[in-house]
């Protein structure tokens, strides 16, 4: 039963004051997009103010080693049985920098070894400019041609080995066991040597842990004997305790289990970037042109309550991830008129491939992902088309990764972080409620104490430790969670998206004003022995609604009109709406 790991930080104030707190969540990676995405299904580990995310994964790894190995005891509920657990981490999520930490690389930005995917590398900042390393940057050679991530580790590899290794390439493929290899070899460097010996080393290979460069600090000082003498006794006991404990985890490999996150790389990272980039380059008229065509903007079919033009354009460089998403799907009716050709062409490269990275059903998977490096290539061509100092930006050649991570596991959508970041938010109320004297130990007992109401009132099997019986709560207490959409809401539960109308399209009962009200088409007298009423509301899908005002794209079916599609799907509806009409 694998799980998806996450670490990320966040405040624990609601006020703008930073109070910077790590958290650890997980959910069941077996469960569908729609259950998982629930908060109700999302589960806290630990937090804490002080503790750093490898000093809380300690405690974590260890247990995770023992899932994977011995497993543990637990009830199944649909066997009425005992049954035995053991769970591995399927992947790692996070944002660029808990990414960093996690697989001991250093943070991309101004890296010379930015990627932790592959051994893209750079001798110094001035090879960056090089056309050797945009060409590593976009994974070509010298003849254009594509490689794969695997196929260009065991290149580099080689061509390392054979003492061939290129100004931009160091030869120290990023691969898990090789990283480790190199946070031992960087700790015999550090304890014993200079320190400006141990950075340049560093730099060099692109390895950084957390842990150990601390004990490596330690052990360079002059002054600190009695410390110095506590760490050689540790390094005798137990040497892991000294690195990062993520390099012990059973089954984990930094450098694949770790997927390319499209809400940080892509809405966050190019997305941010190109809209950033263009906003700032407009002058004031046409930021004013740019507000009013925001505003005039038909928001209806968007699934968009409203757009703040002006907060868009004020604090382009503070939006979240919806923000991007709205810019995205906005930006041909706003952006397009300012563009010069190349932007454009950019633009729409941009837009097209945004339609693939957020598919959240993949049919046929070999051609879904040539598309979508076809895609990937077409944009970064444009890219470079209009200056290649994108490079610098990291985030761009991660996009490059992502078709191995939606083969390793799945749609994008699948292992993005949007639950997880609206998690936080519980995380910050049980924050400002607590007494702050303890906080991780208090938000523990708080998540503690919110975990066991939901077992009470889900039906789950307790345990009496005093009479050592085993019995469910009754059912005027699990009515309380059952009967009740309000107190479900409370604990992150959709009760529509466990049970969801089979039958679509669906009317949608709501009285319509008169100015609404129309004359039946004479469409519609061919069917003389059928009741046709006007109705206001059609739901088409769990999430999509069709009403006056609306736009709907809609394929042709065996000739019969795109005018009158619609109104025979209603037609069909009024009548029977268990099934789509035989057209």
């Amino acid at each position: 039963m694998p799980i998806n790991l996450y670490a990320n930080d966040t405040s624990g104030n609601v006020s703008k004051q930073w109070n910077k707190h790590i958290s650890y969540y997980f959910t069941l990676a077996g469960l569908a997009p729609k259950l998982s995405n629930m908060q109700y299904n999302c589960h806290f580990l630990s937090t804490s103010n002080q503790a750093g995310v490898l000093e809380l994964g300690e405690a974590i790894v260890e247990d995770l080693n023992a899932l994977g190995t011995t497993g543990f005891v637990a009830h199944d509920v649909a066997l009425d049985t005992e049954v035995l657990i053991m769970s591995v981490i399927l992947c790692f999520q996070g944002d660029s920098p808990m990414h960093a930490k996690v697989t001991n690389t250093t943070l991309p930005n101004v890296s010379l070894n930015p990627c932790r995917m592959c051994c893209l590398h750079a001798a110094h900042l001035d090879d960056k400019k090089t056309v050797a390393y945009v060409q590593d940057f976009l994974c070509l050679d010298g003849h254009g041609r594509r490689f794969k991530l695997s196929l260009w580790i065991v290149l580099l590899t080689a061509n390392s080995l054979m003492g061939r290794s290129s100004p931009q390439t160091s030869g120290t493929g990023q691969q898990w066991e090789t990283i480790i290899s190199q946070t031992a070899n960087l700790w015999e460097l550090g304890k014993n040597g200079v320190k400006s010996h141990f950075d340049d080393q560093t730099k060099l290979v692109g390895v950084r842990d957390n842990i150990n460069r601390r004990f490596v600090e330690i052990m360079q000082q002059k002054d600190n004997a009695s410390q110095q003498d506590e760490i050689r006794k540790m390094e005798e006991e137990d040497l892991a305790q000294l690195f990062n404990p993520f390099l012990g985890l059973l089954g984990f490999d930094g450098c694949l289990d770790t997927p390319v996150e499209i809400l940080h790389v892509f809405l966050l990272g190019i997305v941010k970037y190109l809209t950033r980039d263009f906003i700032k380059g407009l002058k004031v008229k046409q930021l004013a042109r740019i507000v009013a065509s925001w505003d005039a903007i038909n928001v209806d079919s968007l699934n968009i309550t409203s757009i703040q033009a002006q907060y868009l354009v004020k604090h382009v460089s503070l939006l979240v991830g919806k923000d991007f998403k709205i810019v995205l799907q906005t930006a041909p009716f706003v952006l397009y008129q300012f563009m010069t050709d190349a932007q454009r062409a950019l633009w729409i490269s941009l837009g097209q491939l945004a339609t693939y990275i957020f598919e959240t059903h993949i049919l046929h998977m070999k051609q879904y992902l040539a598309d979508l490096r076809k895609h990937i290539d077409i944009f970064m061509w444009n890219l470079i088309n209009t200056t290649a100092q994108w490079v610098n930006k990291p985030k761009f050649h991660m996009l490059m990764h992502l078709p191995e991570s939606i083969e390793q596991f799945g749609p994008p959508t699948t292992f993005a972080t949007e639950k997880f970041e609206s998690f936080n938010s519980i995380l910050r109320n049980a924050s400002v409620h607590s007494n702050r004297h303890r906080p991780g130990r208090d938000l523990a007992l708080s998540f503690l104490n919110f975990h066991a109401l939901r077992l009470v009132v889900s039906n789950a099997r307790l345990f009496n430790h005093h009479t050592r019986l085993e019995f469910y709560a009754s059912n005027k207490v699990t009515d309380i969670f059952r009967t009740n959409p309000i107190i479900q809401k409370s604990m992150g539960y959709n009760h529509l998206l466990v049970e969801p109308q089979n039958a679509f399209p669906a009317i949608i009962h709501s009285s319509l004003t008169e100015a609404d009200k129309q004359e039946i088409p004479a469409y519609f007298n061919q069917y003389p022995n059928a009741r046709v009423t006007q109705i206001c509301q059609l739901r088409l899908s769990e999430k999509d609604v069709v009403k006056r005002r609306y736009f709907v794209l809609v394929n042709e079916l065996d000739g019969i009109s795109h005018e009158y599609l619609i109104p025979k799907l209603i037609l069909q509806c009024d009548i029977d709406c268990s099934r789509w009409p035989e057209m």
